[in-house]
């Protein structure tokens, strides 16, 4: 494995990194263990602790913050749709009680009175 020219703190690396580290560091001990963590920027207390942690997946593990995430997703979902739901019953109760004062005047509805000339500009 390539050493790491920045220095990049041990809480930084990826899960595929720590593999990496894992993997090449894999049947060293002792002073050959410790030159390779050395070389890595590493403390030979990262490896051992980055194992356990596979070993339990804690590392591969994203569920609860997934979770969460979709959860407040979610939430914020709702509340739109909400919002949404009662503008939409505002408009639909408004066209609605246009419609009765339409008919209780007595007028009727000119669908298309927006789209004829006035009466002075006739063609005959």
């Amino acid at each position: 494995m390539s050493t790491h020219k920045t220095a990049k703190r041990p809480t930084d690396w990826t899960n595929a990194e720590r593999l990496q580290a894992l993997m090449a560091s894999n049947g060293l001990e002792g002073e050959a263990l410790k030159a390779f963590c050395r070389q890595q920027g590493l403390f030979s207390h990262h490896p051992d602790s980055w194992k356990i942690d596979f070993i339990n997946l804690k590392l591969w593990s994203n569920k609860p913050n997934t979770d969460k995430a979709l959860h407040d997703e979610i939430q914020q979902l709702k509340k739109e749709l909400a919002r949404k739901e009662k503008a939409l019953a505002e408009a639909a109760a408004l066209l609605i009680l246009q419609k009765k004062s339409f008919k209780r005047s007595g007028r009727k509805r000119n669908h298309d009175s927006a789209c004829r000339r006035p009466r002075y500009f006739r063609m005959d």
